[in-house]
């Protein structure tokens, strides 16, 4: 996602640039008409709307992963997402960013993994 200053996240709520991924889906079978995505890892014990980090002894402590859509609505993790889709193929498009939790952050680095899970209608 990039490198960020510590100066960046001075008070809770206060984010990183957006990082944009998408999941690209292929081969949709005939009468698909929606897919149902969900997100989820290990929640930020002080954001659970948030991803933590993948702890370490270099970690960074005081931010989390925040997973938007392409509106940059918050997704929260565990709940699902829906796009109408076709047969085919089709493009689902999100971004991360950081978001800090408090006033203590300290820099290290900040890795985590995220699942997702794709239901079709």
């Amino acid at each position: 996602m990039g490198e960020f200053s510590v100066a960046d996240f001075l008070r809770a709520g206060d984010v990183s640039a957006a990082k944009p991924f998408n999941v690209v889906l292929e081969r949709c079978s005939a009468g698909i008409t929606a897919a149902k995505v969900t997100f989820s890892g290990t929640l930020n014990p002080d954001d659970r709307q948030l991803i933590a980090l993948t702890p370490g002894s270099d970690t960074a402590r005081g931010i989390g992963i925040e997973l938007l859509s392409a509106a940059g609505q918050r997704i929260v993790p565990g709940n699902q997402v829906r796009h109408p889709v076709g047969p085919g193929s089709a493009t689902l498009s999100y971004s991360l960013r950081y978001r800090a939790t408090g006033t203590a952050v300290g820099a290290g680095s900040a890795n985590a993994v995220i699942l997702f899970d794709v239901d079709y209608e």
